[in-house]
C-alpha cells in the first residue's frame, strides 16, 4: 500500500506551475510512489527522472529530480557546456505518471539513489521541478540561510 503523508504547509502551484512544499512517501513493493496529490494538478503524464548528486563541504547527497518534459527541454536548452548537457542526458530516464498517480523508479535509478521497498522518501518541489530525497538524507541536510534586507 502506498500513503502519502503531508509534513508541510504546501503553496498550491500558480499559474507558472511551479512545485513549492515537501510531502513524505513511501516506496511500494514494486519500487513505485504515489505522487502527492498538491503537485498532481501540475505534474504531467509523461516526465523525465534525472540522478542528480549534490555535494557540499561535509557530504555528498544523490537525489532523483523529477521535470515534466517541457521543463526538461527548456533546461537542457539552457545549459551552455556540453559536457554539463551529456551528464544530464547520461543520467536521465523517461517515465510516466500512471492513472493512479504513481511513478515507478526504474532498478538503475534505485540502485542509485539506495532505495528499496518500504522505504521513506521526501518528495520536495523546487519550483520547476520535484526532487526525491532519502528520508535520513533530508531531515539531515545542511540548513540554507538566506537573509532578505540588510
Amino acid at each position: 500500500m502506498t500513503s502519502v503523508r503531508n509534513i508541510s504547509r504546501t503553496i498550491p502551484p500558480s499559474g507558472n506551475s511551479q512545485f513549492s512544499g515537501f510531502y513524505r512517501v513511501l516506496i511500494d513493493a514494486k519500487r513505485r510512489f504515489c505522487v502527492p496529490s498538491a503537485f498532481r494538478r501540475t505534474l504531467q503524464r509523461d516526465i523525465v527522472l534525472v540522478t542528480i548528486e549534490i555535494t557540499t563541504f561535509a557530504r555528498k547527497d544523490r537525489i532523483i529530480a523529477i521535470y515534466n518534459k517541457g521543463a526538461w527541454k527548456t533546461m537542457l536548452a539552457n545549459l551552455t557546456e556540453q559536457t554539463s548537457r551529456e551528464n544530464f542526458l547520461r543520467g536521465s530516464f523517461q517515465a510516466s505518471v500512471d492513472n493512479q498517480g504513481r511513478i515507478l523508479i526504474p532498478n538503475e535509478l534505485s540502485e542509485f539513489f539506495c532505495i528499496s521497498p518500504g522505504d521513506q522518501i521526501i518528495v520536495a518541489g523546487t519550483g520547476n521541478s520535484l526532487q526525491l530525497w532519502k528520508k535520513e538524507n533530508w531531515l539531515t541536510r545542511p540548513a540554507i540561510q538566506i537573509t532578505i534586507g540588510s
